[in-house]
């Protein structure tokens, strides 16, 4: 704090500050600064609640609780205080916090801090530190190098994908193509029927029924495997998928085609496969569709919830998943099965977890395709981003690349602006 107040014979104002599910109780120790444990992997438009049990004073509310960042620039927030007078608010920044940045919640105390409508004064001062989450591009790009496509999109089938300036797509009609970043410069580089794109240096790998690679121009078109294939992850030297000619089984091979390996010590059926950090997760068709994990080496198989799960995610040590037990809600859950929480009451499909938000169709009432949503991990700020027919949702650098069942395809920026039809 940057000042600092003799220690008066005041009352004592009790508050909690809320945030997420936790709470923390503020007021009843005996130093003039308390500290209340630190925030990290914060949301940019996080709001602060502050709780009191006493109706406040609202001009020292106002004058006396600030955010600062790390260099002690005070930051443009805004409060609002409830009707009744017992709690306030601190908004963000209208742009947000900055990610990757840290902030300090302060508020002062004692006589001429905040206080009770009745004139009770606080009689600590309070400091609060987060941290706001990793900017969710660089997370994305971060990943792109080390994996063909990101567990979401392949969640979405795959459908597009990003390298450099390059985004590779395909055309269900018509093939596989390539285009600059701002829809210019569009090739096709094969006039298979694939899905399941994923790139890697200088090749892509899909999905035609069999298992391919294709040299990013085009050439050295190569089979790697002709059994009936399905969604696969490209994650460092190797290649993961499920052999639906072996009663989905998860196989794996070397990225140039070598060592192709069965992982089949277990009897499971995989629907839906994620790799990621040593662990491959999917929905187990021979237990209701419940998610389990198995090391990538095809040991330790470990069942790690009962629902009737799809669209399964993994990022960050989280699981999110679309659960059929409790009427398509979306849920997330640690990756160790532990942790369940609802995020939205929502009926929701094609989930795509980047960053700091889910993007999902809300298919509320809806028998066929849905609206575009986000919603932030924290299961706040659910939030309609466009209202037209879509079934499949591809996040790319910023962008949503969207299927409409109209035909008009179209990609719209994260936040919901600059809609741009896909011709």
């Amino acid at each position: 704090m940057r000042g600092k107040w003799k220690l008066l014979s005041v009352f004592i104002l009790f508050f909690i500050i809320t945030f997420s599910k936790v709470v923390y109780a503020v007021g009843d120790g005996e130093d003039q600064i308390k500290s209340i444990p630190k925030k990290v992997n914060v949301n940019p438009y996080k709001e602060w609640t502050v709780t009191c049990n006493e109706k406040l004073d609202r001009k020292s509310v106002y004058n006396n609780v600030n955010v600062y960042d790390e260099y002690y620039d005070k930051v443009d927030t805004s409060i609002t205080i409830s009707k009744d007078g017992t709690s306030f608010t601190v908004h963000p920044p209208k742009e947000g916090y900055e990610y990757d940045r840290g902030y300090y919640l302060e508020i002062t105390a004692c006589v001429g801090g905040i206080k009770s409508a009745s004139g009770k004064y606080l009689d600590q001062d309070t400091v609060m530190y987060f941290k706001i989450k990793d900017n969710p591009i660089k997370k994305y790009n971060h990943e792109l190098n080390e994996r063909g496509n990101t567990c979401g999109n392949i969640n979405n089938g795959g459908e597009f994908v990003q390298k450099g300036d390059w985004i590779y797509y395909c055309d269900y009609v018509n093939g596989l193509y390539k285009m600059k970043s701002n829809g210019t410069e569009k090739f096709m580089i094969t006039n298979d029927v694939v899905d399941n794109i994923n790139v890697m240096g200088n090749w892509i790998y899909y999905r035609d029924n069999g298992l391919y690679k294709i040299k990013t121009d085009g050439t050295n078109k190569t089979e790697l495997d002709d059994n009936n294939v399905a969604i696969i992850n490209v994650v460092g030297e190797w290649i993961y998928y499920i052999n639906m000619s072996d009663r989905g089984k998860i196989y794996k091979m070397k990225i140039d085609g070598t060592s192709k390996t069965s992982l089949s010590q277990y009897e499971y059926e995989a629907y839906n496969l994620i790799v990621d950090e040593g662990w491959m997760y999917f929905s187990n068709t021979l237990n209701g569709y419940s998610i389990y994990k198995m090391k990538t080496d095809g040991t330790q198989l470990v069942k790690l919830n009962s629902d009737e799960s799809y669209d399964v995610n993994v990022i960050d040590d989280w699981i999110y998943y679309c659960n059929f037990s409790d009427n398509k809600k979306l849920y997330k859950m640690r990756v160790d099965g532990t942790g369940k929480i609802e995020l939205s009451d929502s009926q929701v499909c094609n989930v795509n977890v980047l960053g700091n938000n889910v993007y999902f169709i809300n298919a509320t009432g809806i028998r066929k395709g849905g609206d575009l949503y986000r919603i932030s991990i924290d299961g706040e700020q659910e939030t309609q981003l466009d209202d037209a027919m879509i079934y499949s949702v591809n996040v790319l650098n910023g962008w949503i690349y969207c299927r409409a069942y109209d035909g008009k395809d179209f990609k719209i920026k994260i936040d919901g602006t600059q809609r741009q039809v896909i011709k």
